[in-house]
């Protein structure tokens, strides 16, 4: 049986940032958790970041056992991202956890899978599969961006969900932007 990633928790180093940086600037371990939500079950896990001269870890508690992650830094050109380094040696930005499991590991360790490679896109049902599923996807992307323009032009994000829009072939949210970005220009 296949696991979908979607159906997992996933742990990224963005949700405990803070305590990361709050653990290097005092030079200290910090404790905090995170709610797990698998619809209608709903848990606790609690972690403790390892403050390290060298590298720091990430301890997991969830369920009886204790899981350590080395944390890895890479420096980019405006800051630097932090990585969690899984127990099969692989740097890895997410960690995830799938349902009725105990184990956060990588999605190579727990053999996941994602929905859009479940199906055959050359099929007539496939095709009809993916292009519901990229549609369902876009909307819920759409329904959570803020704004759609900055300064009058069309944001970063915005401009990246209309050329995902193009790609799954629905040419129409593409004249409505353009419909609406020329209505805001005539206006002007």
């Amino acid at each position: 049986m296949r696991i979908l990633v979607e159906s997992c928790f996933s742990l990224t180093a963005k949700t405990i940032k803070k305590d990361l940086l709050r653990a290097r600037e005092q030079r200290k371990n910090v404790d905090g958790f995170i709610n797990i939500d698998f619809g209608q079950v709903k848990t606790v896990a609690d972690y403790c970041i390892e403050y390290g001269a060298e590298t720091d870890f990430l301890i997991l508690r969830y369920g009886m056992e204790e899981q350590r992650f080395k944390i890895a830094d890479s420096e980019l050109y405006f800051g630097t991202r932090s990585w969690f380094i899984c127990n099969c040696e692989r740097r890895v930005a997410k960690l995830y956890l799938p349902p009725q499991t105990t184990k956060f590991k990588c999605r190579h360790c727990h053999k996941l899978t994602y929905e859009l490679n479940t199906f055959n896109r050359k099929s007539s049902h496939g095709l009809a599969f993916y292009r519901t599923n990229r549609m369902i996807k876009m909307m819920n992307n759409r329904e959570k961006m803020k704004s759609y323009l900055y300064n009058g032009k069309p944001t970063l994000r915005f401009n990246r969900w209309l050329k995902l829009s193009a790609l799954a072939g629905y040419e129409n949210n593409i004249d409505d932007a353009k419909k609406l970005f020329s209505a805001i220009n005539n206006y002007n």
